[in-house]
């Protein structure tokens, strides 16, 4: 039998990127974000006590953006989740403001979500997670589907947000660029874990499991 996964913390606002081999199922990838998740700030088990929690801890952003959003206009996206948070209009209207400006789209507010560029949706998408103000923000391929444009406006936008985030992707320049940390899975174990400069020199780890230098 293969070896259990090793628990990991995370600090507060420290950002890192989750790297799977090409072979790893989507089932596999969840359950390397639940590793992560149920260790930010202490070990602890997943229960229907505190499931609530846990989702009010984490929020997920989908490699495509059709995904989630939904609503006719940008802001109906955005301020759906405080929406059903329960929060009163003002404090609603305040979110969606910030978090539109968090992910430099303030003027887009009124704009048809489904007119949008996959660039655009994907930063809407992002904003829509964070109004509803996630301790962890958690994002599948962020940099799919875009074009060298749109995903340096990306790469930039993820390096200025406050927040601790866990990213999978097969970016491997993205990775370069913009995450200090790499924890590396296979077969649904962590297989390394460390500095993003030490494993992208290490050709044997990459190699052994499927993976290429940017």
């Amino acid at each position: 039998m293969s070896p259990p996964a090793r628990r990991l913390y995370l600090s507060r606002q420290q950002s890192l990127v989750l790297r799977f081999s090409p072979a790893s199922r989507k089932s596999e990838r969840r359950a390397g974000y639940l590793i992560l998740i149920f260790s930010f700030e202490g070990e602890f088990c997943l229960t229907r006590d505190n499931l609530p929690v846990i989702r009010a801890i984490v929020g997920l952003v989908f490699q495509n953006p059709d995904d989630q959003l939904f609503s006719p206009t940008v802001f109906e996206d955005v301020a759906f989740g405080p929406l059903h948070m329960g929060l009163p209009e003002e404090e609603v209207i305040t979110r969606v403001d910030s978090a539109l400006e968090s992910v430099r789209m303030s003027t887009y507010r009124d704009r048809l979500s489904h007119h949008l560029s996959v660039g655009e949706k994907k930063r809407i998408a992002i904003a829509t997670v964070l109004s509803m103000n996630p301790k962890i923000l958690i994002l599948d391929e962020p940099s799919a589907g875009l074009d060298p444009r749109a995903r340096r406006t990306l790469i930039n936008l993820l390096r200025e947000l406050p927040i601790t985030m866990l990213v999978s992707t097969h970016d491997m320049k993205l990775v370069e660029d913009l995450f200090p940390r790499t924890i590396v899975m296979d077969d649904g174990h962590i297989v390394a874990d460390g500095k993003t400069k030490d494993i992208l020199k290490d050709e044997k780890l990459l190699t052994e499991h499927g993976l290429e230098k940017p």
